[in-house]
């Protein structure tokens, strides 16, 4: 079930209202429900593997939390880290790696039949796989005690706002609120409301309008000059951006509406100025649950330089296929792990040029090429093949010396099939987003929102709904994340 669909309309306001007069002890089973049902809403049988897991989580931490030889604890935490994840690994990731294996054995005669196909991967598999697997090396490490309540441990693994793609939030901090009381708090509902529209605004209005020029240039890349093939990687630059953090913003906001805090995902990773900034900053849940469960464990920052780049490559690559199954987020992974070591082994040059006369110019000039390359990267992400990556990388290479393809927004229907005004929308729409992002974070524009009087509140609550009607592209339904 989408944000962004007139079914969570409906069911949204239904569930807050039976949460908030269900007695304390139901409001799990509610939210429990609630989630199944989101689950089950796109097919029945996705309700099954999330139960599967959600059993393995609860059973695995119960097993670890009663025994005490260490060897034993580490078996039975192996067993069900493996049972969880093997859904994600049978219906997301068996067709690729059987097609490496069948092109191995080949040579020597093997053969391996193909595999059933799966058409559809259960809606949010990837987040909650992780949920899952996160809470039982907390569970195991002692950071957590493990749930004692299949109901609200249901609740957490199937927290409806963040199911389908996350923040991927924790035991130790989720856990605890699902045993809190919450009670309806009108201006904590407004500030939810006000970041759900905002999240809205910044899906159907910017992402869902540059998809149609990303869509129309991506799909026929050889065609295109480079300033045209530059504007649609950059427009996808800043759709992805906000269709994710878009959702990120809708579901914190219907969390926070029911009483819950859920870890921000987002910190404007496009204003970063070196890649591993760009990482604290874009999809935090997930590269901190990267960092904290598997690049920590492996040693960090604490081995030598050799093994820290065996780390990050191994990282990064797990991280790109953590996407999906196709080699095109590896490379993705990889490209960014190149930038990492990179940024590593150039660290005291570069320190010497940021502690120079000129260290506002550094930070600008580093900020623009840190965009520059995950912008540049996005391509291989976007891209369905390596072969149609490596045709967008050419289109960006030629027609620069050529005078009339600047002339883009004049040329942009026969560029992207669409109206140059729509095309200058979309720039415009781009700046607009930095502009809003830069003055909220100076600002505080949502607190201080909070504190004008109703009337100035609910006028501008009304012109952001009425720009979204006005200016929203409803042709574009599905978030981009939810697939992953």
């Amino acid at each position: 079930m989408l944000f962004n669909s007139f079914h969570f309309a409906f069911f949204f306001p239904a569930v807050v209202a039976v949460y908030f007069l269900s007695p304390q002890a139901l409001r799990a089973a509610v939210l429990a429900f609630a989630g199944y049902y989101c689950c089950m809403a796109a097919h029945p049988v996705f309700g099954v593997v999330l139960f599967l897991v959600t059993v393995v989580g609860y059973a695995g931490a119960w097993a670890l939390s009663f025994l005490t030889n260490h060897t034993g604890r580490r078996l039975v935490l192996g067993l069900a880290v493996l049972l969880a994840l093997a859904p994600l690994f049978f219906l997301k990731y068996f067709g690729l790696f059987h097609g490496v294996l069948a092109a191995v054995f080949l040579p020597i005669g093997v053969s391996f039949p193909e595999p059933a196909a799966h058409p559809w991967v259960p809606i949010g598999l990837s987040f909650y796989s992780l949920v899952i697997v996160g809470y039982l090396l907390d569970v195991h490490a002692g950071r957590q005690l493990a749930e004692s309540r299949l109901d609200r441990f249901a609740a957490f693994a199937s927290f409806f706002p963040l199911l389908a793609a996350g923040p991927i939030e924790r035991g130790p901090r989720l856990l605890p609120q699902l045993g809190e009381r919450h009670v309806f708090d009108y201006d904590r509902v407004t500030r939810g409301l006000t970041l759900m529209t905002w999240g809205l605004f910044k899906k159907v209005v910017v992402a869902d309008r540059l998809a149609v020029m990303v869509d129309s240039a991506y799909g026929a890349p050889s065609t295109r000059p480079g300033p045209a093939m530059a504007l649609a990687v950059l427009f996808y630059t800043y759709q992805i951006y906000c269709d994710f953090s878009g959702y990120t913003d809708m579901a914190i906001g219907a969390a926070q509406i029911l009483g819950f805090r859920v870890m921000s995902n987002f910190d404007r990773p496009y204003s970063a100025s070196s890649v591993s900034e760009f990482w604290r900053r874009w999809h935090i849940s997930l590269s901190s649950w990267f960092r904290d469960y598997v690049y920590i464990p492996l040693g960090g920052n604490r081995v030598s330089t050799l093994s820290w780049v065996g780390v990050i490559v191994l990282v990064f690559a797990a991280s790109g296929l953590w996407h999906g199954a196709r080699w095109t987020f590896v490379v993705w992974g990889l490209l960014h792990a190149a930038f990492l070591i990179i940024q590593r082994l150039s660290g005291p040059s570069r320190s010497r040029w940021g502690t120079s006369a000129f260290p506002r110019l550094w930070h600008g000039a580093s900020v623009l090429l840190t965009f520059l390359c995950v912008a540049l990267a996005w391509v291989v992400f976007r891209s369905e093949s390596l072969g149609q990556a490596g045709a967008v990388y050419g289109a960006l290479c030629r027609g620069w010396a050529n005078a009339e393809n600047w002339d883009i927004l004049h040329r942009s229907y026969t560029l992207f099939g669409v109206s140059p005004a729509v095309c200058a929308l979309g720039l415009g729409l781009i700046v607009f987003l930095e502009g809003a992002q830069a003055f909220g974070a100076r600002c505080g524009w949502s607190e201080r929102l909070s504190r004008q009087p109703r009337l100035v509140r609910w006028a501008v609550y009304s012109a952001g709904l009425w720009a979204i009607f006005v200016l929203g592209s409803f042709t574009q339904k599905e978030f981009i994340y939810v697939v992953f």
